[in-house]
């Protein structure tokens, strides 16, 4: 149904679905050769572990909550970052949704987050000096914490967020020569 309905609001969407039951992917088909939307949408008999997420750009689920959970580190290892996640009724564990609409009932939003975790090394030229800066970034689903260093200080970086490929963060370090300094990265 999610497929055929997301078709027939917008006329540029395309869809696919797959499903475990031949006889329901049949029926899905022919729905949407009844309604023309066979060019658009397409339903396939699959197990749902064994989809290819990477052309995704929305994945919607209505599957028992263990399933879901269990299919949460195939989406977030196939999906692109920027992939929006959809559900209704259950969440997906301690994978906590970026949105929660609660009208008529529960509807849940996450964001495929880059993963972005480990070391980076960069630097900048600030008052005429060219300054090195390394961070450990840790991160849990679209959560991001870390520490940065430059020269012989180290500070927590403030703010951090991630959306999909986006991160931003903020920096307020004292550098040698300079004084306290405040970075804002995007």
């Amino acid at each position: 149904l999610i497929p055929l309905t997301a078709a027939r609001m917008n006329r540029r969407l395309r869809g696919w679905g797959v499903d475990i039951d031949p006889e329901l992917v049949e029926q899905s088909n022919d729905q949407a050769r009844k309604e023309g939307l066979a060019d658009r949408v397409r339903f396939e008999h699959r197990n749902a572990f064994d989809a290819d997420l990477s052309n995704a750009t929305v994945v919607t689920m209505w599957l028992f909550p263990e399933l879901m959970r269990l299919l949460r580190p195939v989406i977030l290892e196939r999906a692109r970052p920027g992939t929006r996640v959809l559900t209704s009724t259950w969440d997906l564990g301690s994978w906590r949704p970026d949105r929660v609409s609660s009208e008529p009932s529960a509807i849940y939003l996450w964001v495929v987050p880059a993963r972005v975790a480990g070391s980076w090394d960069w630097e900048l030229s600030i008052a005429g000096k060219q300054i090195s800066y390394g961070a450990v970034l840790e991160q849990r689903f679209q959560e991001v914490e870390g520490v940065a260093r430059a020269g012989d200080r180290r500070e927590v970086l403030n703010s951090a967020t991630l959306r999909g490929e986006d991160i931003t963060f903020s920096l307020d370090i004292t550098l040698e020569g300079v004084g306290l300094t405040r970075h804002e990265f995007s």
